[in-house]
């Protein structure tokens, strides 16, 4: 059993070493980091070279950008763990070894000195000699690393070796950045940003007009793009999106270096691009105008009271709009938009008025107005974006004559012979197209004012 006294002056002994060691171990770890991260960066410029070339030939796609950007960083992350954990490890033996082979020690004295202390802290015995000698070799040791500066244990060789290699590898990156800087700068852009809008480089340059052309729902715009940078001697292409689904069609030559093409009943968001080859320009959105539409067109006549007839409704276009002076119109407008706001121009032979929408629902406006006069009337709207209708509702406003009353006398003739007692019979009619409200008989003699006398109806019209 060792004495208490004694396993105290092996633990102080032990730790002052170990200390003393493991300073030295850490620097020398850094420096075999540093020369790991070097030859990381060697490694990765090379894989970058490979790939931009690739890309410069090739023209990978977004997703396929996405992939390699994937692969690299989960092959190079890998490596650097690999390498990094391998330098971890490194015990105490290992640096050891290290500054024997620095001091030229063929004692092997450090070494010796890990080994000794291994072995006191697992001895059981109290035999004093040998802890004496191995404190001894132990103490001897700390004093040897002591006096060694901690930059000495540095791999310079490695990190030397490791710099030249470096230094090579990023020679041919480096003239490629000076003497083809646009091409660089383009490639590197497009595996760091794989998702943005950059087109494969290339010596050619597109000048797309419209850059962002505005088209009203269901029509169609004219595109054209002017290539500069070379001879054109193959097809340019016209490519659109929309949805995920795309396709391409040839371009029309308008001139040396200008090309165009037509876009036709376009209803929902496209973006489109020009492509020459392998290259082609940015990706363009077109402003696609949702233009109103009315869907429908109801009408609710009511004619003038005095007529007795039943209010009508009817669609427009299933029969004409014809009214009485004073009939009351009711024009309810459905949109296949959501609506804004709406105006009704009623234009007449001397004069013009206009009708401001009621908005019933988000779809539906309503027009009121009295039928005075014939009409040509016309129904603008607007969506909620603003956006009218490109052309407007327009129809006619006839307007129906009410004809005076038709009164006749048929007995007895123009010309009766009477005596005072004589009785002589009337016979009469009066029709009107719309109804009859009242009916007189007036008597008249020469020198008396006129007697007028009510007359029942037999029926409305008679």
């Amino acid at each position: 059993m060792v004495p208490p006294e004694t396993e105290w002056i092996i633990m102080r002994e032990i730790r002052e070493f170990s200390s003393t060691l493991n300073r030295l171990k850490k620097v020398w770890q850094l420096g075999l980091v540093l020369r790991t991260l070097i030859r990381l960066l060697g490694w990765f410029l090379i894989f970058a070279l490979f790939i931009g070339i690739a890309d410069y030939c090739l023209a990978f796609s977004p997703a396929e950008l996405t992939s390699i950007d994937g692969v690299t960083i989960t092959f190079f992350t890998l490596l650097i763990m690999v390498w990094i954990t391998r330098v971890a490890v490194l015990d105490s033996r290992a640096i050891a070894n290290r500054v024997d082979e620095l001091s030229n020690d063929s004692r092997r004295s450090i070494l010796s000195a890990v080994e000794l202390q291994d072995w006191l802290k697992e001895k059981k015995d109290d035999d004093d000699l040998s802890t004496f000698l191995a404190l001894r070799a132990i103490n001897r040791a700390t004093e040897q690393l002591k006096a060694i500066p901690l930059f000495t244990v540095l791999p310079k060789n490695k990190l030397q070796r490791q710099s030249r290699a470096f230094f090579w590898q990023a020679l041919f990156p480096a003239l490629l950045i000076v003497f083809y800087a646009p091409a660089t700068k383009t490639i590197t852009s497009r595996f760091l940003c794989p998702y943005e809008d950059i087109p494969p480089y290339s010596v050619y340059s597109f000048a797309v007009k419209p850059q962002m052309p505005e088209v009203l729902y269901g029509s169609g715009a004219e595109i054209s793009v002017a290539i500069n940078g070379g001879k054109i001697d193959g097809p340019v292409k016209f490519v659109a999106r929309s949805r995920e689904k795309s396709y391409e069609v040839a371009c029309f030559k308008l001139s040396d270096g200008n090309y165009g093409q037509r876009l036709e009943k376009v209803i929902a968001p496209v973006d489109f691009c020009f492509t020459y080859g392998r290259t082609r320009s940015k990706w363009h959105s077109i402003n696609l105008i949702l233009q109103p539409r009315v869907a429908l067109a109801q009408i609710a006549l009511t004619p003038p009271k005095y007529t007795n007839l039943p209010k009508r409704t009817f669609y427009l276009g299933n029969e004409p709009l014809a009214g009485l002076v004073g009939s009351r119109v009711k024009l309810i407008v459905t949109s296949n938009r959501p609506l804004l706001d709406g105006t009704l121009a009623i234009k007449r032979e001397d004069d013009e008025q206009t009708v401001a929408g009621k908005l019933l629902n988000q779809k539906d406006i309503e027009f009121t107005w009295n039928i005075e006069k014939a009409a040509q009337l016309k129904v603008s709207i607007r969506d909620v974006r603003g956006t009218p209708n490109l052309e407007p509702l327009t129809f006619r406003q006839r307007l129906l004559i009410d004809e005076k009353p038709e009164v006749a006398i048929t007995s007895p003739g123009m010309f009766a012979l009477a005596t005072a007692k004589s009785v002589v019979p009337l016979a009469g009619y009066a029709d009107d197209d719309y109804g009859l409200k009242s009916l007189e008989l007036v008597r008249s003699v020469m020198g008396f004012r006129d007697r007028t006398l009510a007359i029942g109806l037999l029926n409305q019209k008679r």
